[in-house]
């Protein structure tokens, strides 16, 4: 289920920022898929505004926009220092937030995949239109 978008959820140029930086991660990183951190992505970012703790809530709209539009879970890319996985923010937006840790994995490393394997021009297009959305609800 698709998380309801409320007025404080309006997407904003830092959000396009944050999309636009998976994507170029995406493209450098793509015959060797791995993991961005949470803190080497806020520092990408470079706002103050965005931190580690609270990136989750930008990532959780970008994720909800890729799948309203059938795309894989952008967010899926992005891991802890410790771990590499998504935190526990990442399987409730899924709607699995009961999830034994023991079986995230499981569930993780389909999407993680998918994630590289989306052709770029497909991530291009879904960016150029979420673009289009700044400001709107």
């Amino acid at each position: 289920m698709v998380s309801e978008i409320k007025e404080s959820d309006y997407i904003d140029e830092v959000d396009l920022k944050i999309f636009e930086l998976l994507i170029d991660y995406i493209k450098k990183n793509k015959k060797q898929p791995n993991t961005i951190t949470y803190s080497a992505l806020t520092d990408l970012v470079d706002t103050q505004s965005v931190i580690p703790v609270n990136i989750g809530y930008r990532l959780g709209r970008i994720s909800n926009y890729c799948r309203e539009h059938d795309a894989p879970v952008i967010s899926a890319i992005v891991g802890s220092l410790e771990h590499c996985e998504p935190s526990a923010g990442f399987f409730e937006l899924l709607g699995m937030d009961t999830l034994p840790a023991d079986k995230r994995l499981e569930v993780w490393m389909p999407i993680f995949n998918a994630v590289y394997e989306y052709p770029i021009e497909k991530w291009m297009e879904l960016r150029d239109s979420f673009a289009k959305q700044i400001g709107e609800k």
